[in-house]
Order: structure tokens, then C-alpha cells, then sequence
């Protein structure tokens, strides 16, 4: 069968005659007026969109275009594939509230396109028995229903990177900001100082930082605001603990409202799980503590939005209930200001007042809630017992009915942060100011500028120039902010060299590109019109502008990679469209097949390469539950998928019984196991108030170690660069940045693949 590896370069022009039967009106008004009460403006109309199917496998959508027989869509898309399929699949349906209405269909062989000629033609449609369809005009006559389809294939490495830095992944809503710092974490707390064993390029050994330990005081030294976005925001976490830290550490709750008595503006988007709301569920499904937070800032100077995640104009009520109960959004970002660096001396910004101080940002997989302060060396008993750092967060998701009471292993929590200093904070501080102005409602959008915040005439935070004026506009204010969209994507892909940190040695000066998966209906001044979409690194889905980079980075990295793979996940599954069974599953992602089509190319090259994949024995959560035996059944089949074609690939190469598929492939769960008796350190951190530190051993016993984190390591050519799962993509540095996506998975990121598959 042709395997189509690469992308398509997709131009949807338009549509004409389109047969919309009585059957299909009378059934749309009633399905709309029983369910919603008759829409007036969709009432008995076509509103048709087009689907480009590959196997069957969603590729691409177009949006709707209202009451119309003859749609004109003009939109480009740039479709990355990795599918085994004899023919394309074009649908056109007509959108409706609930569900959609079948318009017709053309097919298109993939021999007319695999050898990259450009196909571009007027395609008749048929029904789904092959019979044509046809719209009578006005004088009675038949006219057929047709598309206008353009397709071009380009494989694998016919892409021109030319224009590009190096490692930069073209068409994205950010682009590569060369001249930041980059600071990485893995877990929540470490030892401050260098770590045996780990050299660096330019001689020395790397050293590292502690996470928690760095946002508490980056929080605790702002001046003018705190952003923060959260899955989870539990305002009991102590970032920093006994007896590794000072005794009078304030808790985060406790922090957040000291900091906004002093005048900063700290502005909170949580999550919002709206299963708490629902009766027998007591603190909801996901147990976030979101109610609880809320509560806790109500009559503070902290503001707190809880948000929900919301379908798009096209969705049907099933799936706007569905994406309001089963989807999240998953950011973990912190975002405030600090001091410039010594000698940094840029020149006064349009409101006539020379900058103090700067943005400085926290992204990555680490939500500031409970059952995330953990160390490389997971303890499991004997921090959770009074004194000690867990005694008041004893955190287990994996056993049912849990005695807290009795002595049991806490779960162990890995996962991995960075900080960003420069432009790419700037960037990261975008994404809140888009959320903020979508979610936060009217009434809060003063906050962004009001008091000291960013006002715009009294700020001194570093900021570019076009940042500057969206802030400033009086149509922000007034909350028209359709108006200012141009204004901020212009100034996004515009790079300020004035923000770029002064200073930097080059083996310190980190290029990093931020991809998200995030949409329209989340943040606020996404493009509308077909052409600004494209050219933002935008697609469109189910009626919504959709930012999917870190698919996209996924993809671009892999199909990169020269030697190796090193990836960090939560979950692993995917490609549902390669697997022998189930291949309707709605598992769409292609980092799977793209992996898998990179070891078997190597092979067939004769070249080395490996994959290294780290996952958690088990999702967290009970793991006989349904959800999970869901979640390790789709693990299974992605996996036996992997397997099966490296083998194949190893047999026609001729290497059968010389090598294995684990030469090329190797899957680990991370997992502690302590035996009775042993012991183990808990890292040392400096006592910010007297200078003390300490340490306690831990009893040791087992558990396995969920790695909720999502990161990963390329190698290319010259440099190690950070995988598109992590929230800043770094290159030109001997290091990656390994951070969660700023949507992780089974959560915001859902929109990528979900546009596709809608």
C-alpha cells in the first residue's frame, strides 16, 4: 500500500451547486429546534465545510461558510501526513448544532499526487453508493454538485529549511528568540550546585538549581505582577519545606495574598472542573481543589478565574458538554518580574520611562499542588512522617480506599520545569495575556494594566514596543479587543534584540522557541480570516482558530534526528490508523508512526539510531479502573505497532537474528523500590533566613514512579535540542530544555488532534 510520508500542501478553493435535499433542512430545523430552540441564522441553511480524509483518518477540516450553495473556503493548509492509504477522501458536509448533514464526496488515488505533482482540478461529488449529485437551477436544469481541490505531496527531506535558524521549526505562532538564559529542573527540589557525572561542552559539570525553591523567591521578589496559570493550584503547597528550608516559609495561599497587600497585581487562571458542581461527586473527578482555591482568594486582593474549558460555534451540544467535563486545561506557568540584570541599560520605551526590571517565567510540568514536591531520589515512607517535608502532603492516586492512618508509600512524582529569561519569557507572558482577555471576563481586563500591573504609563518592565501599545489601547479597556489583533501578531513575530539578555557567553545563550496547543476559544486575537491564519501557524476545527505546535514540533524534531531519541511522557499512544485492529480509536497523534518510520528508514539506510521512551508503569490513578485499562490497552497497541513494523524492517534488510527491534526501540517505567533498612538523602537546600540546612533518611520500601512530566532530547547534526514537548524548545546549546508541554496530554493539546478528527 503507498505510505504517503511527509506533508500536503492543501488549497481548499470553493464548492458549487451543492444538493441540500429537503430531508436534510427538515431533519436540521427540527434537531435544532428541540435541542436549542431554532437558530435563526442557521435555521434551513447550508453551511457547508470540506474534510480531507486519509484512510480513515481525519486530516483536515475546513471552517463553515454560512447559508450558502456555493461556498468559497480560500483556505491554505499545510497537512503533515504519515499514512498508509490506495486514495484521499474529500467530504463535504453541512454544519449543524447537532451533528452534520452529508453533502457528497470525491475521491482523489494517491498515485495521482505520491510522485509530488501538483494536482489541482474540479472533482464531481458523488453520494456514498457512487451515484453523482446534482442541484437544479433556477430554470429546472441539473447542475452537478463539484469541488475545487488543489494537493501537492512533498516527502520527507524535500522541505526548504533555508530560511530558517538552525533548529527552528517553521510555520509556528512564536518564533525562535535567540538570547535567553535557561535554567532546568527535574522534580520540584534538588541539591543547588554542580552534578558529578554530568560534563559540559565547554568543560565543568552542569549545574543545577531547585525548582520550587527558585519560584518562591522569584514570587516572593516581584514588584509589579504575578501571572500564573494551573491545572491544579492548591494554595496549602509549601514551596519551600523543613528541614531543608526555613521554618518561617509562608505557604502559597499565604504568599499570593502578601504579595498583592503590597500593591503587585497577581492575577490566577485555574482550571476549572466543572464535575465538582455535579451531585455525588463530591470534590470532583480530578480532586484539583479548585472550589477550594477559588474560595480561598475571595475577599483578597488576589484574583482568581477558574476556567472551563468550551467547545467551539460548530460543536454539537453532546461535544460541547464533552470538552466542558472531560478536557482541561493543563498549562503550568508562572510568570513575574524581576530586576534587570547588572549592565543591562535599555533605552526609555514609549511611555517615556526607562526600564527597571524585566519578565522572568516558569513553564513546564510542575503544577504548585499537592503531591509534587518530590526529589530525584522519590522517598517514599519517612518524609511522610511528622517533621517531615510530606507529613502534611501525603499524596497516593493509585491505591483505592487508601487508610492514610496506617503506614503506606506515598506516590512518587517526577516531572520537569524550566526557567526562561529573555524573550521567549516575553512570549510565554503573551499566552497569559491572550488567556486573560478570553477567560477572565470584561470586568477583570483593567487588571492586566490597572494599579501598577502593566499600566502603561507608569510601567517600567522591559516589554516590546507593539506589547506595549496593545496594553495601552483604550480599546483593551473597553474590552474591544477584535481591533487589536493585528497589533499584537505583528508585534509577536517581530524580534526586539532589546530583549535579549546582555552579557550572555555563547555557551550560555540559549535560542528557544514556545509551542502550545491552545484555541480561539481560550485565548483571545487569534486571526479570523483564511490567509492570517495560515500565515500565523494557525489551523482551523470545528469553528475555531487552533494553535497546535507542539504536534507540529513533535513531527518537525523527529523527522530531524540524526542518532537518537529520548522522550519523557505521561502516556505513550497514538498512529491508530497504522495499528492492526481498533484503528478507529481515537488516537490520531503521529509522534508514534513518525518514530517508527524514522527507525525503519535508518535501518533500511544502514545507519545506528535509538529511542529511548520513558513512561510510568501505570497512568495514575486505580489502575484496575477502566480509564487506565483503557489507557495501557491503546499503550499496548501503539507499542505492538512500533514493534512489529521495526522487525519487519530488520527481516527485509536482510538482519534477522543479527539484531533485535531493542536495539532501535526501548520502553522504561520509572519506578523506587526501597528495601528495608536502607536509607536515602533528601537534597540539601540553603536556609534562606540563617543560613542552616539539613537533611533526614528515609526509610525505603516501593512504588512505581509516575512520570507525569513530557520532554525529550533530539540529537541533530550539531546540537542536542529540546523536544517539542517541552514548553521552551532550546537550541544552539549542549543541553535541552526538558518542560512539559504548556498543554499536556489528554488536556488542551486535544484540540490538535481533535480538529483533525471533528
Amino acid at each position: 500500500m503507498p505510505l504517503l510520508h511527509g506533508a500536503l500542501h492543501v488549497f481548499a478553493y470553493q464548492a458549487t451547486n451543492l444538493a441540500v435535499t429537503r430531508r436534510i433542512q427538515a431533519v436540521g430545523c427540527l434537531k435544532r429546534y428541540i435541542c436549542c430552540g431554532m437558530l435563526p441564522e442557521l435555521s434551513g441553511s447550508c453551511d457547508p465545510y470540506l474534510c480531507l480524509d486519509i484512510g480513515s483518518t481525519r486530516r483536515l477540516r475546513t471552517r463553515f461558510i454560512v447559508g450558502t450553495h456555493n461556498p468559497d473556503w480560500h483556505e491554505q493548509h499545510e497537512v503533515y501526513v504519515a499514512d498508509e492509504a490506495e486514495q484521499i477522501t474529500l467530504e463535504v458536509k453541512d454544519a449543524d448544532v447537532v451533528g452534520s448533514d452529508f453533502l457528497g464526496q470525491a475521491v482523489i488515488p494517491v498515485a495521482d499526487i505520491i510522485n509530488g505533482q501538483l494536482f489541482d482540478k474540479w472533482l464531481d461529488l458523488t453520494d456514498t453508493s457512487g451515484q453523482p449529485l446534482f442541484c437544479r437551477d433556477k430554470s429546472g436544469d441539473k447542475q452537478p454538485s463539484r469541488v475545487h481541490i488543489s494537493i501537492q505531496y512533498k516527502p520527507v527531506g524535500s522541505e526548504d529549511l533555508s530560511e530558517l535558524r538552525p533548529n527552528e521549526v517553521p510555520r509556528i505562532y512564536f518564533p525562535q528568540r535567540p538570547g535567553n538564559k535557561v535554567t532546568l529542573y527535574h522534580d520540584a527540589v534538588c541539591t543547588p550546585g554542580p552534578v558529578p557525572g554530568i560534563s559540559l561542552a565547554g568543560g565543568g559539570l552542569y549545574s543545577e538549581s531547585s525548582c520550587w525553591d527558585d519560584i518562591y523567591v522569584a514570587i516572593q521578589q516581584a514588584e509589579r505582577f504575578v501571572w500564573i496559570t494551573g491545572w491544579s493550584i492548591w494554595t496549602d503547597t509549601m514551596l519551600q519545606r523543613q528541614p531543608a528550608s526555613p521554618a518561617n516559609s509562608l505557604s502559597l495561599g499565604e504568599l499570593l495574598v502578601q504579595k498583592a497587600q503590597q500593591g503587585v497585581g497577581v492575577l490566577l487562571l485555574v482550571w476549572d472542573d466543572t464535575t465538582n458542581n455535579m451531585p455525588g461527586l463530591g470534590p470532583g473527578v480530578m480532586g484539583t481543589s479548585d472550589e477550594k482555591t477559588n474560595a480561598y482568594f475571595k475577599d483578597t486582593e488576589v484574583t482568581c478565574v477558574l476556567c472551563p474549558r468550551q467547545g467551539g460555534v460548530e460543536d454539537s451540544l453532546l461535544q460541547k458538554v464533552q470538552r466542558g467535563n472531560m478536557f482541561t486545561h493543563h498549562q503550568k506557568t508562572v510568570i513575574v518580574d524581576t530586576a534587570l540584570t547588572p549592565g543591562h541599560r535599555p533605552a526609555a520605551m514609549l511611555n517615556e520611562v526607562v526600564p527597571t526590571r524585566r519578565m522572568l517565567a516558569f513553564v513546564g510540568g510542575l503544577d504548585l499542588t499537592n503531591g509534587r514536591y518530590d526529589y530525584p531520589s522519590h522517598p517514599l515512607f519517612d518524609t511522610c512522617a511528622p517533621g517531615g517535608p510530606h507529613c502534611t502532603d501525603m499524596y497516593q492516586g493509585c491505591v483505592e480506599s487508601l487508610d492514610n492512618s496506617k503506614p503506606c508509600p506515598r506516590e512518587p512524582w517526577h516531572d520537569i520545569h524550566a526557567r526562561v529569561e529573555g524573550p521567549a519569557a516575553v512570549d510565554v507572558a503573551v499566552n497569559f495575556i491572550e488567556r486573560w482577555v478570553k477567560q477572565a471576563g470584561a470586568r477583570n481586563l483593567f487588571k492586566l494594566v490597572g494599579g501598577i500591573g502593566l499600566h502603561h504609563r507608569k510601567v517600567d518592565v522591559l516589554i516590546p514596543e507593539g506589547l506595549q501599545q496593545y496594553l495601552s489601547a483604550g480599546k483593551l479597556m473597553k474590552g474591544q479587543v477584535k481591533d487589536l489583533s493585528e497589533m499584537r501578531v505583528q508585534s509577536i513575530k517581530h524580534h526586539d534584540a532589546g530583549l535579549e539578555m546582555p552579557g550572555l557567553p555563547p555557551e550560555e545563550a540559549w535560542s528557544v522557541q514556545l509551542f502550545r496547543t491552545i484555541d480561539s476559544t481560550s485565548a483571545q486575537g487569534f486571526p479570523s480570516d483564511a490567509n492570517s491564519i495560515y500565515e500565523a501557524g494557525l489551523t482551523v476545527g470545528k469553528g475555531k482558530s487552533i494553535d497546535a505546535s507542539i504536534h507540529r514540533a513533535y513531527i518537525n524534531l523527529i523527522r530531524r534526528a540524526k542518532r537518537y531519541l529520548y522522550l519523557e511522557n505521561q502516556y505513550f499512544l497514538g498512529s491508530s490508523h497504522l495499528w492492526d485492529s481498533d484503528t478507529n480509536t481515537p488516537c490520531h497523534n503521529q509522534v508514534p508512526a513518525e518514530i517508527v518510520l524514522k527507525i525503519c528508514n535508518k535501518i533500511k539506510a544502514g545507519e545506528p539510531f535509538a529511542v529511548y521512551i520513558v513512561i510510568p508503569m501505570f497512568p495514575e490513578g486505580i489502575p484496575t479502573s477502566g480509564s487506565c485499562q483503557a489507557i495501557l490497552y491503546y499503550q499496548y497497541k501503539t507499542r505492538q505497532m512500533m514493534y512489529k513494523r521495526i522487525a519487519a524492517a530488520i527481516d527485509e534488510a536482510g538482519l534477522k537474528g543479527k539484531v533485535s527491534p531493542l536495539d532501535y526501540l526501548q520502553f522504561f517505567c520509572l519506578g523506587k523500590r526501597e528495601p528495608l533498612g536502607a536509607t536515602t538523602a533528601v537534597p540539601q537546600l540553603p536556609d534562606t533566613s540563617d543560613g542552616q540546612s539539613s537533611t533526614m533518611t528515609a526509610n525505603l520500601a516501593g512504588h512505581p514512579a509516575p512520570a507525569n512530566g513530557a520532554g525529550g532530547l533530539v540529537e541533530m547534526t550539531q546540537t542536542r535540542l529540546g523536544d517539542a514537548a517541552a514548553g521552551a524548545a532550546a537550541a544552539n546549546q549542549q543541553l535541552p530544555v526538558n518542560g512539559q508541554p504548556m498543554a499536556g496530554a489528554g488536556s488542551d493539546e486535544a484540540a490538535g488532534a481533535e480538529a483533525a478528527a471533528s
